[in-house]
């Protein structure tokens, strides 16, 4: 057997998170649109040089650089961000640099202060390598390519320009396309924390649903166990007839019988929820934790659902709240969560028509929707379905069904 050599990943890994992958996209239309107004600037410079230039040479490399922009521009606004646009944006400055030698004409007289125009693509290219490529690789590009470009500068196929123009302009390249990247990276990192804080309070809230449920069965049963074994204790006090003392007996017994059932069911964890009960217990947290929404209760006849069903399903409806809280957008006029439950079989739905998205582009690692709400009800025996589509609104239908 062979031993496979893993190659480092070249192009850095696309964000996890919702809120870093939606500034992502932003940041990648804002800056199409900046390169594109830059490659018009790089293309009237190009074309006033045009008859310095290897024809053959020059419009290939204008033709990819201006290319990788335009499909940088359609896909990010059509589209969400792909960071092999930039590496492609970024590997078309290379090359024009790489084949400068060759685009200049030999021999030829170049005017005063001459400028290649591959320097109008020059920052841009840089900034795409900085946010497009691994950090390891950025860095390097962010170095190499100006000082690159100063030393063509430098030389006679450049203009020949003096060390102090030539430096000038790097540190210029260098310094405001690392700030800009930097800032970017800064943002996309605070935007992963908001996420993932995000994330860990629907859990907290989602918990808190199941285990407030608990409790109040608990506590409720508690008092029907207190209230009986009380009523055992009164009898027995009270008890001078064959008769009373024959009642006191019973009720001890049957007092004992229900102690015994307590310390196993409840105490022992095995505690089994009213749905009622459960309802309302949900109910209650969402209006505290999200009061934006209506919610709307219906229960025909009496069941018992087990607890980590109650947990599963307050988990997946919180998470689903929230993700609504956070992702609906802002013009959103309706939210709703419909609680019924009828013949053994619970259906909650939590409904908004909000911006939506397409389901199929969920990412793998989002946390909540596939692990607290398909994972966890799959888990406890139940179905999950989404269904939404961009600018249709959202709906999270949960199912659950005793067998």
């Amino acid at each position: 057997m062979t031993n496979q050599v893993q190659t480092p990943r070249v192009v850095s890994a696309k964000a996890a998170t919702f809120t870093t992958r939606r500034m992502d996209t932003i940041v990648a239309r804002w800056f199409s649109l900046g390169a594109g107004l830059s490659a018009v600037e790089m293309f009237m410079h190009a074309q006033e040089q045009a008859h310095l230039l290897n024809p053959l040479v020059f419009w290939p490399t204008l033709g990819f650089t201006l290319a990788t922009i335009l499909g940088m521009i359609t896909w990010s606004w059509l589209r969400e961000n792909n960071n092999l646009w930039y590496l492609l944006h970024a590997g078309s400055v290379l090359l024009n640099l790489a084949l400068w030698p060759l685009e200049m004409k030999h021999g030829v007289q170049l005017p005063p202060d001459f400028t290649p125009y591959v320097w109008w693509s020059l920052g841009w290219g840089v900034m795409s390598a900085g946010l497009g490529l691994r950090r390891g690789f950025a860095a390097v590009y962010l170095v190499l390519v100006p000082l690159w470009f100063a030393a063509i500068q430098m030389s006679p196929m450049g203009g020949s320009a003096t060390l102090a123009r030539a430096s000038q302009d790097t540190v210029y390249t260098l310094l405001i396309s690392a700030v800009i990247v930097a800032v970017v990276h800064m943002l996309r990192y605070r935007a992963s924390q908001q996420d993932l804080a995000f994330e860990l309070a629907s859990q907290a809230a989602a918990t808190e649903a199941a285990e407030n449920a608990v409790a109040n069965e608990r506590l409720h049963v508690g008092s029907l166990v207190h209230n009986q074994v009380l009523s055992a204790l009164n009898a027995a006090i009270s008890a001078y007839s064959p008769e009373d003392q024959e009642t006191a007996k019973n009720l001890a017994a049957g007092a004992i019988v229900r102690l015994g059932n307590f310390e196993a069911e409840v105490l022992d964890g095995e505690t089994q929820i009213p749905v009622a009960a459960f309802f309302d217990s949900l109910t209650n947290l969402i209006a505290q934790q999200a009061p934006e929404f209506s919610v709307s209760t219906e229960v025909e006849g009496s069941f018992e659902l087990p607890v980590d069903v109650t947990t599963a399903l307050s988990e997946a409806t919180m998470q689903a709240v929230a993700n609504s809280l956070m992702h609906a957008g802002p013009k959103v006029s309706k939210r709703r969560v419909k609680l019924r439950a009828a013949n053994s079989h619970v259906k909650i739905a939590i409904v908004d028509d909000g911006r939506g998205f397409r389901v199929a582009r969920i990412p793998k690692n989002r946390l909540g929707i596939r692990t607290l709400i398909f994972k966890r009800v799959k888990q406890a025996g139940g179905t999950p379905n989404i269904q939404s589509s961009p600018g249709e609104g959202t709906s999270v239908i949960l199912q659950w069904e005793a067998e």
